[in-house]
């Protein structure tokens, strides 16, 4: 059996540093944009259209049931937390 390598904290967190951030599959990106394309829309609760539902969160069922899924779980959701993870590579 190897011996175990021992790290310091410092080092770890030097190698953690040196990782860039996690970048967001464009399917994330299209779901998103209907939020995204209005920086209004921050601070504000944005409803989606049944279209953007379907190809967000119902594109593995049919249309019937993704309509019923639509009329039950759809509700308006706040941008902030859209736009934090869009942001979250950049650096100032």
């Amino acid at each position: 059996m190897q011996p175990r390598e021992t790290t310091t904290c410092a080092e770890r967190s030097e190698r953690w540093s040196d990782a860039k951030g996690v970048l967001l599959p464009i399917s994330a990106l299209r779901s998103g944009s209907p939020v995204l394309r209005n920086p209004g829309n921050r601070k504000r609760a944005v409803p989606l259209t049944f279209e953007q539902f379907e190809y967000s969160f119902a594109n593995a069922v049919g249309e019937g049931e993704a309509k019923q899924l639509y009329d039950t779980f759809c509700v308006p959701a706040q941008g902030e937390p859209l736009f934090q993870a869009a942001a979250a590579n950049l650096n100032p």
